[in-house]
């Protein structure tokens, strides 16, 4: 098992910021649209 406090903080930041470019260029929306849909679809109730 991989012990999350031993990963650097830059590696964190830096799988974060592709996962986000990735889903970017996959939806066409960048994280803060995504996020604003998301809450909208959950106060919908369709999430």
């Amino acid at each position: 098992d991989i012990d999350p406090t031993q990963i650097p903080d830059a590696e964190v930041l830096d799988s974060k910021r592709k996962l986000n470019e990735f889903a970017e260029k996959a939806t066409g929306f960048d994280a803060k649209a995504r996020m604003k849909r998301a809450q909208k679809k959950a106060k919908e109730g369709k999430l």
